[in-house]
């Protein structure tokens, strides 16, 4: 994964701003600060500076690799899996129909991915033999022609 150097500390200042900002707006509408507890400040600390950045800097680097539109779908299982952890960590205990909301997301995701990798399997394989019709291809860079439209099977499908 191949991200800029400065990515990662923009994102970390990002989330210091959210917090402020935030904080800004809690005072404006006079919420009760001192009723949270240090461990939760910690917590909120925890999430808005570190693990959103280094999310956002997972997503941004993802969409070299796949589709935006995957992405996006990716963003929703994100959605779906939270009340999960929370009740993996015994903390809460989610409602049935979001439990039953979250297992069709799953699925829908499932069966994108699956037949997105088909149909690029498909078409590299129309590509190849039409390329062996006529007269193959060259390889990148290693001067040898691929005339052999199986051999795609073996090979991945990204660089």
């Amino acid at each position: 994964m191949t991200v800029s150097p400065h990515q990662v500390p923009c994102n970390i200042i990002g989330g210091v701003i959210v917090v402020v900002v935030a904080g800004a707006v809690c005072a404006a509408y006079s919420v009760d600060l001192v009723d949270i507890t240090d461990r939760a400040w910690l917590f909120l600390a925890i999430q808005g500076i570190f693990i959103l950045a280094i999310g956002n800097t997972c997503l941004t680097a993802a969409t070299k690799y796949i589709a935006a539109t995957e992405v996006t779908l990716i963003l929703l299982l994100d959605t779906i899996l939270e009340p999960v952890w929370v009740w993996l960590a015994g903390l809460d205990t989610p409602p049935y129909y979001s439990l039953y909301a979250g297992i069709v997301v799953v699925f829908v995701l499932g069966v994108n991915a699956t037949l997105a990798l088909l149909e690029d399997a498909d078409a590299a394989k129309a590509a190849a033999a039409k390329a062996v019709e006529g007269g193959g291809v060259k390889g990148e860079g290693d001067g040898e022609e691929n005339k052999d439209p199986e051999a795609l099977d073996k090979e991945p499908l990204l660089p």
